[in-house]
């Protein structure tokens, strides 16, 4: 009787040690396989985050987000667009929704420059792309309790590295790492290739150029630029603004004075043709514009919006080839400028759409601006 007991007893403890083992093996199991779905990075900032290995969904935050998501070609992931990403009645003229109009399908998260927490939480996304204030990453990641990454697009010039920094950051996290070291090393071959063509000029042999009606924040008049002005500088043409203002750190967004433009009197004049309206209205309004040479001698020329929620890369490097191809014609000859932008926007867009931002405001070309 007491052997039987024993016996009992001995299978009883060796199925409650199995039971045992097997709750915590597959306890241990769970716990791996969760950690393993996430995986630690490092924002544009430092911060230290842990993100999904995985991103299925996401929502792109402030200017320039959804437009290097899709020079990345993760723009299938994303899951929410902000107000500003939607058509008006007007039309529409960003690059990359032109290239993408299926984007127009997606759900509002609220406005630009940091949308709604409440309406970004209801998409359940992954992970959130931000450029902006960190501190106003911070308040959104802690109410919509999901990783936020701040990135940082820089420029094409003097900090082309926190750009190529950016696109690889977004290419870890989409798993998309190769396309980003081919953005990188498309962009270094544009700028080889505008160097290697005008790199020998001499500064007497310089044209005097000046580029106006340059988005910043906002619609702007013929007085605004930036300095340096990146399609400029590509060829080596620095606008007459460079003279002027020195000693600055980086690109700076400045209106220039009108009587500084009229005493320098540039030969040729570019336009964005973002803000050609407005360009117009400030001929209308100052008659002494009339009397810049490159005004009356018909030197006057429009280009692809410099910014539209940021930088639109395709259209700078698109500006350079044109402004070289009017400044330099011997050195652009074998140059076709729309030809030449279109390759350009389908390598970081997916799509041309040089001749959709053309019907909106001007592509490349002369105008006349006497005729009022």
């Amino acid at each position: 009787m007491q052997s039987k007991l024993r016996k009992h007893l001995t299978g009883s403890l060796l199925v409650c040690t199995i039971l045992t083992l097997l709750i915590f093996s597959g306890f241990n199991a769970v716990q791996a396989e969760s950690e393993d779905d996430y995986r630690q990075i490092e924002d544009m900032t430092g911060r230290e985050l842990e993100i999904p290995r995985k991103v299925e969904r996401v929502i792109a935050i402030g200017p320039g987000s959804l437009r290097h998501i899709v020079h990345l070609q993760a723009e299938d992931r994303v899951v929410g667009i902000e107000e500003g990403e939607v058509m008006d009645e007007e039309g529409y003229y960003r690059d990359y929704r032109l290239a993408h109009p299926e984007l127009e399908d997606l759900p509002v998260i609220g406005p630009d420059h940091g949308g709604d927490p409440e309406l970004i939480a209801r998409q359940e996304p992954d992970l959130i792309v931000f450029y902006g204030d960190p501190g106003d990453a911070a308040t959104l990641q802690e109410k919509t309790e999901t990783p936020t990454v701040i990135v940082d697009f820089g420029d094409h010039y003097g900090e082309k590295e926190k750009l190529q920094k950016s696109w690889k950051l977004l290419g870890e996290i989409f798993d998309r790492n190769e396309r980003a070291e081919k953005l990188s090393e498309y962009l270094e071959e544009i700028l080889a290739d505008l160097e290697a063509r005008t790199e020998d000029i001499s500064a007497e042999e310089r044209a005097t150029v000046f580029a106006g009606g340059i988005s910043f924040r906002g619609s702007h008049g013929l007085t605004s630029t930036r300095v340096p002005f990146e399609p400029l500088d590509f060829i080596n043409a620095p606008a007459i603004t460079r003279e002027v203002i020195e000693d600055e750190d980086g690109q700076i967004q400045v209106m220039f004075d009108r009587e500084q433009l009229l005493l320098n009197d540039p030969d040729k004049i570019f336009i964005d043709s973002g803000n050609f309206p407005l360009v117009v209205e400030d001929f209308e309004r100052y008659d002494e514009y009339s009397t810049l040479s490159a005004v009356q001698e018909g030197r006057t020329y429009t280009i692809l919006p410099y910014s539209d929620y940021h930088r639109q890369t395709s259209s700078i490097l698109g500006n350079a080839y044109y402004a070289g191809s009017i400044i330099y014609p011997e050195r652009f000859s074998d140059v076709d400028p729309e030809s030449r932008v279109e390759e350009i926007m389908e390598k970081f867009l997916g799509e041309p759409v040089y001749d959709e931002l053309s019907d909106f405001h001007r592509g490349f070309g002369s105008v006349d601006l006497l005729e009022k």
